[in-house]
């Protein structure tokens, strides 16, 4: 998955479903101190805003004379680790912005786009109590589709179940997941379709190694079998990311890093060896992620 892939699935889960271990009345966040290029590698020392600048075909982790153009995201966090605000910026006719307002009976997040020209504002998601210890998210997704999500969870949050249907004029969608945890480490996910009958749609398994960082994720659906494979240096940070679907390799990615002194990365080059078309932009085979971090 390309950064800007991984950017995009992560902030909307990040308005949507991230769970930090953090008690605000009977709801459980999941996700703290983390940015779209390193969705399992949490950022070190507490910082208060990172802005993550992307640039594509350079191949050196040492160039000095990029310029800041293109694509970039911005984020700031609370001090428990919970995203205030994000931004993903394209250009200057397209870009997204999103602000997270938390309190003990929920949460709500609020949007303005930018679309050649035009800006637009509203509530993109809410999250509040729905009675009998359960909580109901009504969201804005792309598209004028609109989903209602209902959360339940038990033994202080390490099991959550969801409850998904999403409307789109005549089309309708309805998910089950059910995810367990160990604290802040997902183990286990399975995600079923609750529309007509109840058939499981994938499975997930996640292994951690040293200092509880990920080793790799196994996804097993009716059509594939996935795993991904983090193979991490000395800072547990990943040197290489392998997948393998069907027992073929289809990714295979390697980087390099330049560290502060508070032990977080503040440049990484990405080198993708195989030249997977899945990739966001076809034949690009560096990526380097410049990192401004603000403590």
């Amino acid at each position: 998955m390309s950064d800007k892939s991984k950017y995009i699935v992560f902030l909307v889960c990040g308005g949507l479903c991230s769970f930090v271990m953090k008690d605000h009345g009977k709801y459980y966040l999941k996700n703290r101190w983390y940015t779209s290029s390193s969705p399992y590698f949490a950022l070190k020392a507490r910082p208060k805003k990172v802005i993550e600048y992307f640039y594509s075909r350079t191949d050196s982790l040492l160039k000095s004379d990029i310029k800041k153009f293109g694509s970039w995201e911005e984020c700031i966090y609370d001090t428990a680790g919970n995203p205030e605000y994000r931004k993903l910026f394209f250009d200057d006719n397209y870009w997204s912005s999103y602000t997270y307002q938390y309190s003990p009976s929920g949460y709500k997040t609020l949007s303005e786009k930018m679309s050649k020209g035009v800006i637009t504002k509203g509530v993109f998601t809410t999250f509040e109590a729905a009675g009998n210890g359960t909580f109901k998210q009504k969201v804005m997704y792309e598209s004028n589709t609109t989903g209602n999500i209902l959360y339940r969870s038990k033994n202080n949050g390490n099991e959550i179940f969801t409850e998904e249907t999403r409307q789109n004029g005549n089309n309708k969608l309805g998910i089950n997941t059910y995810s367990q945890y160990n604290g802040e480490q997902l183990i286990s996910r399975v995600i079923s379709n609750i529309m007509g009958r109840d058939t499981v749609i994938e499975k997930e398994k996640y292994f951690y190694g040293k200092e509880n960082a990920i080793d790799s994720i196994i996804t097993v659906s009716k059509l594939q079998s996935q795993r991904d494979y983090f193979f991490k240096n000395e800072s547990g940070d990943p040197h290489t990311e392998i997948t393998i679907k069907n027992n073929d390799t289809t990714s295979y990615n390697t980087y390099t890093y330049i560290y502060d002194d508070k032990g977080n990365w503040i440049r990484r080059l990405g080198k993708n060896h195989l030249l997977n078309p899945d990739h966001y932009v076809k034949n690009i085979q560096y990526n380097l992620i410049i990192r401004e971090i603000t403590y």
